[in-house]
């Protein structure tokens, strides 16, 4: 394809944001869509997001691999990208004429398993004491992959073979998933979120790994359920798709802006069994025995997402995990006093670490008296070709 000016100039500009203003990824990509509206087609849009997107996923090879005085240059950088593509480009003031065989060369002879993967050092050796190196290694190489798209389908507003003719009639060919009853794989890349199918309500675009947190909590119409960790609500609408919009979710979230989000998704759903409320301890303290069901997807590394936010890479700090695993004790003691006797709590979380996981329910289990750990799942990006998710479903017994 023919790569315009206008486009390449932008790509430096948003690794200069992503990497040294802090944004993240998307956020950046976004803006950058809103700033170029009409200006760029479909497949600008596409090359300019796939571009970051990769160098981004790629960045300590690519800049380890340029001369020393070319390297955290983000043009430079940008260049030697698309030279590593062979995608001809136009030359743009900001380039700094890359030697793309010397660079070809840096690039193809590293043995630092760092480097050639792409990691920061800490997250490799974090990995390796975690989850052993080869099979570390294994889950490592597999969250460098582009993540597929998968829709989950709302069956309050139609059946997977309907959202899939509808999309069709759009020019998207989607696939049933045949592990899945209400999920679909996008086999060509398009903008789903301007069909007429996803405005009205009929899918959610989602993971087929976090697919299966909401029904692994075993929800049932009629009754009381607790989504405390509820973020823009994308379990929670799940959930009251399970309950067939019947009974009563609480979704909780301590960001309000998450919470307008999921209004207005459950809207979209035509979901009217949720409220939201914003974090409270009072008001916590008053639900005590009253949940059949909570959900807790807790905040962690996101160390599983990498597929999807491949600038946790480098955004991510290894004391934040520390401060993260107290913070997920904190929600499981929060949480556990609210269920109803015979009900059940999930723990769920979207990392490969064991100590964010299997660590934090035995630890939960030695200091939660009357608590059962019914099933733990963990789904690795290597096994699964899902995102890295971790399941552990509790029932108080007495």
């Amino acid at each position: 394809m023919k790569v315009h000016k206008p486009i390449l100039s932008q790509i430096p500009i948003a690794l200069k944001s992503i990497f040294e203003d802090g944004y993240y990824a998307d956020k950046v990509i976004e803006r950058h869509f809103k700033m170029s509206r009409g200006k760029w087609g479909s497949r600008d849009r596409k090359f300019f997001a796939e571009s970051v997107y990769d160098i981004v996923r790629w960045y300590r090879r690519i800049n380890e691999s340029l001369p020393k005085p070319h390297q955290n240059d983000f043009s430079a950088i940008t260049e030697a990208y698309l030279g590593l593509k062979e995608i001809d480009y136009p030359s743009i003031e900001s380039f700094v004429g890359v030697n793309a065989q010397f660079f070809k060369e840096a690039y193809d002879s590293s043995n630092d398993f760092g480097v050639v993967a792409s990691y920061p050092d800490w997250i490799i050796e974090r990995v390796y004491k975690e989850c052993g190196k080869e099979k570390g290694e294994h889950i490592l190489n597999a969250m460098n992959t582009q993540a597929p798209l998968y829709l989950r389908v709302n069956p309050l507003k139609g059946t997977c073979e309907q959202v899939m003719q509808s999309l069709k009639s759009e020019g998207i060919d989607a696939q049933i998933v045949q592990t899945s009853d209400s999920a679909l794989i996008i086999q060509n890349r398009k903008n789903v979120f301007v069909t007429q199918a996803f405005k009205s309500g009929m899918f959610e675009v989602q993971d087929l790994g976090s697919q299966a947190i909401a029904p692994f909590l075993q929800p049932s119409p009629k009754q009381r359920v607790l989504d405390l960790c509820a973020g823009a609500g994308g379990k929670t609408l799940h959930l009251a798709q399970l309950m067939e919009n019947k009974g009563k979710i609480v979704a909780t979230d301590i960001h309000e802006r998450k919470l307008t989000e999921l209004k207005r998704r459950a809207r979209r759903n035509q979901v009217d069994l949720i409220e939201t409320r914003l974090a409270e301890n009072k008001w916590f303290k008053r639900q005590k025995g009253k949940m059949d069901r909570i959900l807790l997807d807790v905040p962690c590394s996101g160390l599983g997402v990498i597929k999807r936010n491949p600038d946790t890479k480098w955004k991510l700090q290894e004391d934040r995990i520390s401060e993260l695993i107290d913070i997920q004790r904190g929600i499981l003691k929060q949480a556990a006093p609210m269920i109803k006797p015979e009900g059940k709590l999930v723990y769920s979380t979207c990392s490969i670490l064991p100590s964010e996981n299997q660590e934090q329910v035995k630890w939960f289990l030695e200091t939660h008296e009357g608590w059962d750990l019914e099933e733990e799942v963990s789904l690795l990006p290597h096994e699964n070709n899902t995102d890295g998710f971790y399941m552990a479903r509790l029932k108080l017994v007495k």
